[in-house]
């Protein structure tokens, strides 16, 4: 990438190489093996991530609620995106969510047909999940049919990351209790590096997105076989 990069501008890769090292000092972006990728960004709060506009995340949460079948265990991580899923499970729906966010288990009020596990531990009041060793047990407590895992990047060379350093575990614990995977991926973490590793793409079985993937992301989900659902406002 840093030689195409070069050949573009008409500049040294010496050049390039300085420029993005200038860049990765300053934050902007994360050096990686031939070039660089952006960092995830970081929203000041919960309440901030929810009061984003959330259009497309939106749309993503209708095509995941659309595979929901009755007598479904589901597993919701942490996110926005997860607390506008249980928000748009039909209320007639029989499911079984399981979760460790509050706000998503919150968002079911008033589903008289859903049953809802919220599993306890610590609370990360950053990212308004339960944490630590007591919920990451408790995931593995369940046979879950989806698990619906929450990301903050998804890149073909780092897999699936977080900015959340206590939810490293807890994500895990959900994929390895899910038969089947679903990330929904927004198009601002398309090729994006967060600091904490989840797990590499082959974790993945379904990826629910709103834009088409770049090439080697594309290239990346077909080599993992991961089923790709482009879905449109």
């Amino acid at each position: 990438m840093t030689a195409d990069v070069a050949a573009h501008l008409g500049v040294s890769v010496d050049t390039i190489r300085r420029d993005l090292r200038n860049l990765h000092d300053r934050g902007l972006v994360r050096r990686v093996h031939g070039g660089a990728v952006p960092i995830a960004r970081l929203p000041a709060s919960f309440e901030g991530r929810l009061n984003e506009d959330s259009n497309g995340v939106n749309v993503l949460a209708a095509e995941i609620v659309s595979r929901f079948k009755p007598g479904q265990v589901i597993g919701l991580d942490g996110g926005s995106t997860c607390v506008d899923v249980a928000a748009m499970i039909p209320p007639s729906l029989e499911v079984t969510i399981v979760t460790n966010n509050p706000a998503a288990a919150v968002a079911l009020t008033g589903h008289a047909h859903v049953s809802v596990i919220l599993l306890g531990g610590q609370v990360d009041l950053t990212w308004m999940t339960t944490t630590g060793s007591e919920t990451v047990d408790a995931w593995r407590n369940y046979r879950l049919d989806l698990g619906v895992l929450g990301v903050c990047g998804f890149d073909v060379e780092t897999g699936l990351t977080t900015n959340s350093p206590s939810e490293v575990a807890t994500k895990r614990a959900l994929i390895e209790s899910s038969t089947d995977v679903i990330v929904p991926v927004h198009q601002d973490k398309l090729g994006v590096v967060a600091p904490f590793a989840v797990a590499e793409l082959d974790a993945v079985d379904i990826v629910v997105t709103e834009v088409k993937l770049p090439a080697s992301l594309k290239r990346a989900c077909k080599r993992a076989g991961h089923e790709v659902v482009v879905v449109s406002g």
